[in-house]
């Protein structure tokens, strides 16, 4: 499956991850397939075990729009203050007609 950037210097899509004991508000998307994601979270999440069902609440800051989708964690790597997650959507991929729907071309920015 393809995995397409998402474009950070604009700060594009904010990521709010949810577990099931804690909220981080300090994400953002990194890359996005129609099946999962990657987010990197502005804080150090030790606890967040493969497998673990998680809520991703996704903003676009330009038009703020917002989409929530649950997940599961399929791999985490810490990076100095910061969390590198691997999401698995849990209803297989993305519904149609959602703001990111144009990161998932490959050729969102010619």
């Amino acid at each position: 499956m393809r995995r397409t950037p998402v474009p950070l210097m604009t700060g594009a899509v904010r990521a709010e991850l949810v577990t099931a004991v804690q909220v981080f508000p300090r994400g953002q998307l990194w890359d996005i397939s129609p099946i999962g994601a990657c987010l990197v979270v502005r804080d150090f999440i030790d606890e967040l075990l493969e497998g673990a069902l998680v809520t991703v609440r996704l903003i676009c800051e330009s038009s703020h729009q917002s989409l929530e989708v649950q997940g599961q964690a399929r791999w985490s790597h810490p990076e100095l203050r910061s969390t590198f997650l691997g999401i698995h959507f849990a209803e297989g991929s993305l519904r149609q007609g959602q703001f990111l729907e144009s990161y998932l071309d490959p050729h969102w920015a010619d």
